[in-house]
């Protein structure tokens, strides 16, 4: 797509129809009500309140924890037809996650490239991110600034001032950020409503600010490449030493059709 191309960063329109995002919430819904234990598998992050409660804030995995599920909303979606326009014709699933953000103290996203906190090289990599709920700056909605991808990968660094090289081989226990110091202008918002989507190139910085509204902000990111150009690796392990399963286009449409 010739906007992200430019701007490293484009908004999508609706992506999802009203039906498809009341059975994606219903089945994050679901996840929520487990225990630790049965959502363990989905490698779960949790945001505390300042008085003790815990919520779930991120899980991933998503669609290999139910690929029937997944693959009847990708293929009855806008889903799979953008990952084509916008990774290529090989375009190839590597993540599924879904970031909850919940109300009252939902966490911060600091500025990163997404390359920058990935351990693995994945060139030609796109992120699309859906809004299941309204996605606004009152409750913490995806900002960015746009044309930053031209700048290729800027080094990210710890809260202790350590800069993470992953050419080294180095893989913090922290999320390493972007200080925002590094840009003279503030970023933009991309506000989305439920359904509606907004991508971006694997170098765009972006993040998110905390939730502090009454109003949930929950959506989902997948990230596609294109598996047939030059430099691609197929990673073998995920963030929790799970082997990873790219999936193709082709591969989930034959699981949506059973």
């Amino acid at each position: 797509m010739d906007v992200v191309a430019r701007d490293g960063v484009a908004k999508l329109g609706a992506v999802l129809r009203t039906e498809q995002i009341e059975r994606v919430l219903r089945w994050l819904e679901a996840r929520e009500a487990e225990n630790d234990e049965l959502v363990k598998d989905l490698q779960p992050e949790f945001d505390v309140s300042s008085d003790g409660r815990r919520r779930l804030g991120r899980i991933r995995r998503l669609f290999w924890s139910d690929p029937r599920f997944w693959a009847d909303i990708f293929e009855r979606s806008r889903i799979l037809e953008l990952a084509v326009d916008l990774a290529g014709p090989s375009a190839t699933l590597l993540f599924h996650t879904a970031f909850m953000k919940p109300s009252s103290f939902g966490s911060e996203v600091t500025l990163h490239q997404d390359d920058g906190v990935w351990p693995w090289d994945l060139p030609y990599s796109i992120t699309m991110w859906m809004a299941l709920t309204p996605s606004k700056v009152t409750n913490g909605c995806v900002i960015g600034y746009p044309g930053s991808h031209r700048n290729g990968p800027i080094p990210h660094v710890l809260k202790d001032g350590t800069v993470i090289d992953k050419r080294t081989g180095m893989r913090p226990r922290s999320w390493p950020s972007i200080p925002s110091s590094r840009f003279n202008d503030t970023p933009v918002p991309y506000e989305l409503e439920p359904g509606e989507a907004v991508a971006w190139h694997h170098y765009f910085v972006h993040g998110s600010a905390e939730n502090h509204s009454g109003i949930d902000r929950k959506g989902m990111a997948v990230v596609f490449t294109d598996a047939s150009r030059p430099g691609f690796h197929r990673p073998d392990f995920d963030y929790a030493g799970r082997r990873m399963e790219p999936l193709s286009v082709a591969e989930i449409k034959a699981l949506a059709r059973g």
